[in-house]
């Protein structure tokens, strides 16, 4: 038990480490100017390892059209 324990953190950290990075990547301080496409990468990943802040985050980037039309997966009208 202890040892995945000690797994389980390992994975929550390295999951909470690319969020943080996915973060300087949104804010541009990684690159000098946002890079949302990369963020979103990285929130995914982030959000694939765990991390339900990350996904919190996608979501948001998602719903507030940060990432394209925000409507594109919803069903077509009839």
């Amino acid at each position: 038990d202890k040892l995945l324990d000690q797994a389980e953190k390992i994975a929550s950290e390295r999951a909470r480490d690319v969020f943080t990075l996915g973060e300087f990547y949104a804010s541009g301080v990684a690159t000098g100017s946002p890079n949302l496409a990369k963020a979103a990468a990285l929130f995914e990943k982030s959000a694939n390892g765990g991390y339900v802040k990350a996904a919190m985050t996608l979501g948001d980037m998602y719903s507030s059209g940060k990432l394209g039309d925000n409507d594109a997966a919803a069903e077509p009208s009839v």
